[in-house]
Protein backbone atom coordinates (compact mmCIF):
# COMPACT_ATOMS: atom_id res chain seq x y z
CA UNK A 1 0.00 0.00 0.00
CA UNK A 2 1.35 3.22 -1.13
CA UNK A 3 1.89 5.76 1.95
CA UNK A 4 0.74 9.04 -0.21
CA UNK A 5 1.76 11.29 3.29
CA UNK A 6 5.22 9.97 3.13
CA UNK A 7 5.13 10.61 -1.21
CA UNK A 8 3.94 14.00 -0.16
CA UNK A 9 6.93 14.61 2.80
CA UNK A 10 9.31 13.45 0.07
CA UNK A 11 8.48 15.78 -2.40
CA UNK A 12 8.61 18.77 -0.44
CA UNK A 13 11.98 17.71 1.12
CA UNK A 14 13.36 17.32 -2.63
CA UNK A 15 12.03 20.63 -3.48
CA UNK A 16 13.52 22.22 -0.35
CA UNK A 17 16.81 20.20 -0.85
CA UNK A 18 16.81 22.46 -5.21
CA UNK A 19 15.99 25.86 -3.90
CA UNK A 20 18.34 25.64 -0.94
CA UNK A 21 21.52 23.97 -2.98
CA UNK A 22 20.88 26.46 -5.39
CA UNK A 23 20.12 29.54 -3.38
CA UNK A 24 24.07 28.05 -1.67
CA UNK A 25 25.74 28.54 -5.37
CA UNK A 26 23.60 32.04 -6.28
CA UNK A 27 23.13 33.57 -2.99
CA UNK A 28 26.00 33.04 -0.17
CA UNK A 29 25.19 35.45 2.79
CA UNK A 30 28.21 34.77 4.77
CA UNK A 31 31.39 36.73 5.60
CA UNK A 32 33.47 34.92 3.18
CA UNK A 33 31.06 34.55 0.24
CA UNK A 34 31.88 31.86 -0.66
CA UNK A 35 32.32 28.00 0.15
CA UNK A 36 35.01 26.99 2.09
CA UNK A 37 37.28 24.36 0.12
CA UNK A 38 38.61 22.44 2.79
CA UNK A 39 34.86 21.34 3.54
CA UNK A 40 33.54 21.38 -0.29
CA UNK A 41 33.91 17.65 -0.88
CA UNK A 42 32.51 16.90 2.30
CA UNK A 43 29.50 18.85 1.83
CA UNK A 44 28.98 17.29 -1.76
CA UNK A 45 29.09 14.03 -0.31
CA UNK A 46 26.40 15.07 1.93
CA UNK A 47 24.31 16.63 -0.67
CA UNK A 48 24.71 13.74 -2.44
CA UNK A 49 22.73 11.26 -0.67
CA UNK A 50 19.01 11.38 -0.81
CA UNK A 51 18.47 11.86 3.02
CA UNK A 52 19.76 14.78 3.37
CA UNK A 53 21.32 18.57 2.27
CA UNK A 54 23.13 21.02 4.11
CA UNK A 55 21.98 24.43 4.63
CA UNK A 56 24.87 26.26 6.11
CA UNK A 57 28.81 25.09 7.11
CA UNK A 58 31.79 26.41 8.15
CA UNK A 59 35.00 24.60 8.16
CA UNK A 60 37.09 25.91 11.24
CA UNK A 61 38.53 29.05 11.32
CA UNK A 62 41.42 31.35 13.10
CA UNK A 63 39.98 34.78 13.71
CA UNK A 64 41.24 38.16 15.56
CA UNK A 65 37.81 39.78 16.92
CA UNK A 66 37.03 42.81 18.45
CA UNK A 67 34.28 42.03 21.07
CA UNK A 68 32.20 44.80 22.96
CA UNK A 69 31.38 44.91 26.62
CA UNK A 70 27.46 43.94 25.55
CA UNK A 71 29.53 41.08 23.85
CA UNK A 72 26.14 41.73 20.83
CA UNK A 73 27.14 39.80 17.76
CA UNK A 74 26.46 42.84 14.79
CA UNK A 75 28.76 44.82 17.05
CA UNK A 76 31.42 42.65 16.60
CA UNK A 77 34.75 43.62 14.54
CA UNK A 78 36.18 41.43 12.43
CA UNK A 79 40.22 42.45 12.39
CA UNK A 80 41.71 38.60 10.66
CA UNK A 81 40.04 35.49 9.36
CA UNK A 82 42.13 32.51 8.16
CA UNK A 83 40.58 29.04 7.48
CA UNK A 84 44.04 27.77 6.64
CA UNK A 85 47.18 27.66 8.64
CA UNK A 86 48.75 31.35 9.61
CA UNK A 87 51.99 32.54 9.78
CA UNK A 88 52.79 34.79 13.14
CA UNK A 89 53.27 37.33 10.60
CA UNK A 90 50.27 37.31 9.45
CA UNK A 91 48.80 37.77 12.59
CA UNK A 92 51.16 40.98 14.03
CA UNK A 93 50.39 42.62 10.19
CA UNK A 94 46.69 42.52 11.09
CA UNK A 95 47.30 43.99 15.10
CA UNK A 96 48.13 47.58 13.75
CA UNK A 97 44.02 47.65 13.48
CA UNK A 98 44.45 46.99 17.54
CA UNK A 99 45.48 50.62 18.05
CA UNK A 100 42.03 52.00 16.97
CA UNK A 101 39.99 49.30 18.93
CA UNK A 102 39.06 50.11 22.72
CA UNK A 103 37.08 46.67 23.29
CA UNK A 104 38.48 43.49 23.95
CA UNK A 105 40.17 41.61 21.53
CA UNK A 106 40.62 38.18 21.03
CA UNK A 107 42.41 35.48 18.96
CA UNK A 108 39.83 32.50 18.52
CA UNK A 109 39.87 29.15 16.63
CA UNK A 110 36.85 28.15 15.64
CA UNK A 111 36.23 24.42 14.78
CA UNK A 112 33.79 22.76 11.70
CA UNK A 113 30.05 24.00 12.59
CA UNK A 114 27.06 22.76 10.01
CA UNK A 115 23.66 22.19 9.57
CA UNK A 116 22.29 19.93 7.97
CA UNK A 117 18.72 18.91 6.84
CA UNK A 118 17.44 15.04 7.33
CA UNK A 119 14.24 13.55 5.74
CA UNK A 120 13.45 11.93 9.23
CA UNK A 121 14.58 12.07 12.88
CA UNK A 122 15.80 8.29 12.10
CA UNK A 123 18.00 9.38 9.95
CA UNK A 124 19.45 12.57 11.77
CA UNK A 125 19.94 10.42 14.74
CA UNK A 126 21.94 8.21 12.24
CA UNK A 127 24.12 11.27 11.12
CA UNK A 128 24.74 12.31 14.66
CA UNK A 129 25.98 9.39 15.50
CA UNK A 130 28.56 9.07 12.71
CA UNK A 131 29.59 12.66 13.48
CA UNK A 132 30.23 11.52 17.18
CA UNK A 133 32.08 8.56 16.28
CA UNK A 134 34.81 10.60 14.92
CA UNK A 135 34.76 12.94 17.61
CA UNK A 136 32.79 15.89 17.56
CA UNK A 137 31.61 17.64 20.44
CA UNK A 138 28.46 18.80 19.96
CA UNK A 139 25.53 16.81 17.53
CA UNK A 140 22.00 16.85 17.60
CA UNK A 141 18.67 18.03 16.24
CA UNK A 142 18.03 21.71 16.80
CA UNK A 143 14.48 22.17 14.70
CA UNK A 144 12.12 19.31 14.03
CA UNK A 145 9.08 21.81 13.25
CA UNK A 146 8.47 21.96 9.36
CA UNK A 147 11.81 20.63 8.95
CA UNK A 148 14.66 18.42 10.68
CA UNK A 149 17.65 20.18 10.80
CA UNK A 150 20.97 18.46 12.47
CA UNK A 151 23.64 21.02 13.98
CA UNK A 152 27.13 19.33 14.36
CA UNK A 153 29.98 21.33 15.96
CA UNK A 154 33.72 19.69 16.12
CA UNK A 155 35.68 19.81 19.25
CA UNK A 156 39.08 21.76 19.05
CA UNK A 157 38.73 25.60 20.35
CA UNK A 158 40.20 28.13 20.93
CA UNK A 159 39.37 31.66 23.08
CA UNK A 160 42.02 34.37 24.21
CA UNK A 161 42.30 37.61 24.87
CA UNK A 162 45.04 39.18 23.37
CA UNK A 163 44.39 42.89 23.48
CA UNK A 164 42.38 45.50 25.45
CA UNK A 165 41.95 49.58 25.45
CA UNK A 166 44.26 49.70 22.44
CA UNK A 167 47.17 47.53 23.68
CA UNK A 168 48.10 44.18 23.15
CA UNK A 169 48.22 42.79 26.58
CA UNK A 170 50.50 39.62 25.48
CA UNK A 171 54.13 39.18 24.93
CA UNK A 172 55.16 37.90 21.24
CA UNK A 173 56.35 35.09 22.79
CA UNK A 174 52.55 34.02 23.98
CA UNK A 175 51.47 35.20 20.78
CA UNK A 176 53.37 32.73 19.02
CA UNK A 177 52.71 29.98 21.42
CA UNK A 178 48.83 30.80 20.97
CA UNK A 179 49.34 30.91 16.78
CA UNK A 180 50.92 27.34 17.06
CA UNK A 181 47.91 26.06 18.95
CA UNK A 182 45.46 28.11 16.75
CA UNK A 183 47.14 25.90 13.75
CA UNK A 184 47.33 22.52 15.46
CA UNK A 185 43.40 22.51 16.57
CA UNK A 186 43.38 23.83 12.85
CA UNK A 187 45.28 20.25 11.45
CA UNK A 188 43.27 18.34 14.00
CA UNK A 189 39.99 19.92 12.41
CA UNK A 190 40.79 18.70 9.46
CA UNK A 191 41.47 15.16 10.23
CA UNK A 192 37.90 15.08 11.86
CA UNK A 193 36.63 16.62 8.53
CA UNK A 194 38.25 13.67 6.21
CA UNK A 195 37.16 11.37 8.55
CA UNK A 196 33.61 12.44 8.60
CA UNK A 197 34.05 11.92 4.97
CA UNK A 198 35.02 8.25 5.03
CA UNK A 199 32.40 7.57 7.36
CA UNK A 200 29.57 8.59 5.24
CA UNK A 201 31.20 7.55 2.25
CA UNK A 202 31.01 4.01 3.89
CA UNK A 203 28.14 3.80 5.55
CA UNK A 204 25.23 6.01 3.86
Amino acid sequence: MINNKHIINNLAFNNDKKQCLYKMKTIDKSKKGSIDALIKPLLELINSKKDFYTTSSCSGRIIVVALPQNKRKYNTKWLFVSHEEVAVKDIIKHLEAIKSVKDTVYLRFEPIILHIAATSVEKAVELINLASSVGFKRGGIISANKKIIVELVGVDTLDVPIAKDKKLMISEDYLRFIIEEANNKLMRNKERIDLFYEKIKSKI
